[in-house]
């Protein structure tokens, strides 16, 4: 089944503390934001539907990660976004968090007058490499 082109972008940081940037394509009006689990639970099911492309960090569980904490939070929004997201039939895109940070880093965010708090940092990173990935280049152009 063919799904319609995205209008929007949710990119997304999760954790207990999920940060999420909000695009709209054509325009690329960005709002960003971050709150606790449930309630982003709930914005994510309000706001994904089939004009909107989600895109989330992968969390990755590591002999590292397990030392740092043992919190499921990531994990469980990864589920839930993923369910919204097929129960929407939409496109969902997973990143690797290194992926992101290398390719926008926080003095290159600041060119773009971007510098919310670490969460939202990291879900703009996201929106932005998607965008790069999908062929906009608006973002990297005003970065040259």
């Amino acid at each position: 089944m063919n799904q319609p082109p995205a209008h929007y972008i949710f990119a997304i940081d999760p954790g207990v503390t999920t940060g999420w940037a909000w695009c709209k394509i054509d325009t690329l009006d960005i709002e960003t934001g971050h709150e606790d689990q449930m309630p982003f639970c709930q914005r994510a099911q309000d706001w994904i539907s089939d004009d909107v492309a989600v895109v989330i960090e992968r969390y990755t569980i590591t002999e590292r990660t397990i030392k740092l904490s043992r919190q499921s939070a990531s994990l469980e929004i990864i589920g839930a976004c993923r369910y919204f997201a097929w129960e929407s039939r939409t496109t969902f895109t997973m990143q690797l968090p290194v992926e992101a940070k290398s390719f926008l880093p926080n003095n290159q965010l600041k060119k773009l007058m971007w510098s919310p708090n670490d969460h939202e940092r990291d879900a703009l990173r996201h929106l932005f490499l998607y965008l790069v990935k999908t062929g906009d280049t608006r973002i990297t152009d005003q970065l040259l």
